[in-house]
């Protein structure tokens, strides 16, 4: 089993997803998620739509100071 940190169209996007967490870039948040695309939080209700999802963690990222990276993938 080979583990990968790009070179993979999904690996690329997770990568892209997280330098927009990271760097609160809207647009590029957006690129990442479809507008059927809801994320369940355990300390928040469900986020419905690539723009309130972007919208959230444009809000949220700030205040929890948290980093997001990919160790490894397998795909």
């Amino acid at each position: 089993m080979r583990t990968r940190r790009s070179g993979h169209p999904y690996i690329e996007t997770i990568q892209i997803y997280y330098r927009g967490c990271n760097t609160q870039d809207f647009a590029m948040l957006c690129s990442t998620s479809t507008s059927d695309v809801v994320r369940y939080c355990v300390d928040h209700t469900a986020v419905a739509g690539a723009r309130q999802l972007a919208n959230y963690w444009c809000k949220v990222a700030p205040r929890t100071r948290a980093h997001w990276t990919l160790d490894h993938a397998l795909v």
